[in-house]
């Protein structure tokens, strides 16, 4: 039997399918009042117009699926008033959208994604405690040489000093950065005080410069904070969290719990496709 809480995104299929099935028909007042001057060109003919028949009954259809009457829309006498019924195309592309916001607001951001996942991967490797960001930087320096040097270097200018610690073997000084690195290492990421007093190529370069130092502060920060970069950037972090975080693709036919670190599934459907959900997350 699968894992429900591995279904995020046939749970949000589903759950689209239902919105949108609840409007019914995509049929709009504009698409009614073209039909009934079809149908009516006919019937008013002398004779009635071979395709009558087959015009009337795709009215038919149509009121069917929006729960009108096609008589009271051929009668002049009946028609505004059954037309009032039926939305406007802009009417009906609103209630799209609301239907559309609600499905997804029901699910689980890309914050609260990216911690399940990298809670359920790690399990107890880490400190329950520890912030997301904090967690993902953790697993790279403990398993990977993926720029930790800026971060190594920064947390010896700080615990340099610290009893015992210049003394400290390779292994165990990475034991004592994870034991004893915080959150604040991410105030490396602000660069606005230094980029005050600084303009034209200079900041750029020093921005440029900056970014490239504290690339995988950016990494941790934007997978656990949910920000979504432009021309393929996100894709990229993404699989490099994928090889740190020693996940898998999964087969057809392999057993389904192998799910929890299949890179394609939870990665780049259920993270990096929920792009749509990290955009309307903070609508009002």
């Amino acid at each position: 039997m699968s894992n429900p809480d591995l279904e995020y995104t046939r749970m949000v299929k589903a759950k689209v399918s239902d919105a949108i099935e609840e409007i019914k028909a995509f049929y709009c007042r504009e698409d009614f009042e073209y039909k009934i001057e079809e149908v009516m060109e006919q019937f008013l003919r002398k004779p009635i117009g071979d395709a009558y028949p087959h015009r009337r009954k795709e009215l038919e259809v149509m009121c069917s699926l929006r729960n009108v009457s096609a008589d009271m829309l051929c009668d002049p006498k009946t028609r505004t008033d059954e037309l009032s019924k039926i939305p406007t195309r802009n009417e009906l592309c609103k209630l799209l959208i609301e239907r559309l916001h609600d499905a997804y607001t029901k699910f689980p951001t890309s914050e609260k994604l990216m911690e399940r996942l990298i809670r359920r991967l790690l399990k107890d490797e880490f400190r329950e405690s520890d912030s997301v960001r904090l967690t993902i930087l953790k697993k790279f320096i403990k398993d990977t040489n993926y720029h930790t040097k800026p971060i190594v270097d920064w947390f010896d200018s700080k615990y340099g000093d610290a009893p015992g610690y210049s003394k400290l073997m390779k292994d165990e000084k990475v034991n004592y950065i994870l034991e004893n690195l915080c959150d604040d290492v991410f105030e490396n990421l602000n660069l606005e005080k230094t980029l005050e007093n600084v303009a034209g190529e200079a900041r750029r370069e020093l921005r440029k410069a900056h970014n490239k130092k504290w690339q995988l502060l950016k990494l941790a920060d934007d997978l656990a904070t949910g920000k979504f970069r432009t021309n393929g950037a996100t894709k990229e972090q993404l699989y490099i969290f994928a090889i740190a975080f020693d996940m898998t693709i999964c087969l057809s036919g392999v057993d389904k719990m192998a799910e929890h670190s299949d890179l394609e599934k939870n990665l780049f459907n259920d993270f990096y496709n929920d792009n749509l959900l990290h955009q309307i997350q903070h609508d009002k």
